[in-house]
């Protein structure tokens, strides 16, 4: 019988001399068992939330890096050569690199490449406080999985623990200054983004070098697993 059945307090019948009543155990027996109704409730809840959160982070992690592979591979194809060694201009241009939505933001006067140039630093700010999260998150996001997912769900954590290592890896090789060199064509060619003959185009602009080695060794990051990984880990908690 559900606790809370109509026997338990009919308006008829008010059993003042029943266990429940009178027997002080049996009172607390039942306050025991809507508290722990009540905490398993709750546990469903932070569940939900943690997989939603953690499905999140993942995803916001693969989209800057995919964009910015996005941005670095339209740079690349801007600096492209003409047979005369010269970059392309004009419909030329527009004819292989398209009009898009970087190419009509209003940053002032500025050429096509300085203005990928730009956001694609700003997506890598934005993508390096998003590590800084991750990882702040990390020894949380761990002990409450081992805590409130249900079965089914705790493998996916193995996608979390992979996102972390990859951050963590990438960092110390950055703070090492190791591989820099040495990965640069293998990471960029992973995602496709240098053009046929694998050579990085360069430009008259200031800082563009020191940017496009920090894009092209992040953007090997992307390992074709940023899929949106809330909606299978929310689903497993709703099941249950």
């Amino acid at each position: 019988m559900a606790l809370d059945d109509k026997f338990w307090n009919d308006g008829l019948y008010f059993h003042s001399k029943a266990p429940w009543a009178v027997d002080p155990d049996v009172r607390a027996g039942i306050t025991c068992v809507l508290v722990l109704s009540r905490i398993q409730e709750e546990f469903q809840l932070i569940a939900q939330e943690l997989a939603r959160a953690v499905g999140w982070a993942i995803a916001h992690h693969a989209h800057l890096v995919e964009y910015i592979g996005y941005l670095h591979k339209r740079y690349d194809r801007l600096n492209q050569k003409d047979e005369h060694g010269k970059c392309l201009h004009g419909a030329e241009e527009e004819r292989l690199v398209p009009f898009d939505c970087v190419d009509q933001m209003d940053l002032g006067r500025v050429n096509r490449r300085l203005k990928i140039k730009l956001v694609e630093q700003e997506m890598f700010t934005r993508l390096n406080e998003h590590k800084v999260l991750v990882e702040e998150w990390s020894e949380d996001v761990v002990w409450l999985w081992s805590m409130c997912q249900p079965i089914p769900n705790k493998p996916h954590i193995q996608q979390w623990h992979e996102l972390i290592n990859q951050i963590r890896t990438r960092k110390v090789r950055r703070d090492n200054g190791v591989g820099i060199d040495e990965t640069l064509e293998d990471t960029v060619i992973e995602v496709g983004a240098l053009d046929g003959d694998g050579k990085d185009a360069s430009d008259e602009m200031v800082n563009e070098n020191e940017v496009h080695e920090d894009t092209v060794n992040e953007v090997g990051a992307l390992d074709g697993d940023g899929e949106d990984a809330s909606d299978e880990m929310v689903n497993g908690n709703e099941v249950h």
